[in-house]
């Protein structure tokens, strides 16, 4: 069996590499040139998904809030008849109609979307921890009268919980 020279079979080695014109230096050139464009793609992709994404509901808030059908009522008589709750609400515990919504549950990020608010299922705590400033949706109230210390939603965030009377 015939000796291949060694020119040809260093031709054979590399020829795989030649033809396509990758080698090791070619590679890390390629790197170092798109590196820092691909870094920036990621970082583009990672700030819309954390930033941007949960705010998309805000931009299409409406411009008022829903209408209740309700009439005007100022015994207990007519409240419970009109589809009401009577009672006592608030600190003051004042005798008042409190009617139901019909959007309860709904997910909101301002309460211009609910009947009646739109409230965060956070703490107190949760929002220090986000330097006063939180991120969030919440959930249209059952009541259009709300009363008591709640995390109230407005344009997509939190800024503290408000105690309502």
């Amino acid at each position: 069996m015939a000796k291949a020279s060694p020119r040809k079979a260093q031709s054979r080695k590399s020829s795989g590499t030649k033809a396509s014109g990758l080698n090791v230096k070619s590679i890390s050139r390629y790197n170092s040139r798109y590196l820092p464009a691909a870094m920036f793609l990621v970082a583009l992709i990672a700030f819309f998904y954390l930033v941007v994404y949960p705010y998309m509901g805000v931009a299409n808030l409406p411009k008022e809030k829903p209408v209740l059908n309700y009439p005007p009522v100022s015994d207990q008589a007519s409240c419970e008849s009109s589809g009401g709750a009577w009672g006592p609400i608030g600190l003051q515990q004042r005798e008042m109609c409190n009617f139901p919504t019909q959007d309860k549950g709904k997910r909101c990020y301002d309460s211009i979307q609910c009947q009646g608010e739109c409230i965060a299922d956070v703490s107190q705590e949760e929002i220090d921890n986000a330097h006063g400033e939180l991120s969030t949706h919440g959930r249209c109230t059952g009541w259009t009268i709300i009363s008591g210390c709640k995390a109230r939603v407005n344009n997509g965030r939190v800024y503290g919980v408000m105690c309502i009377d």
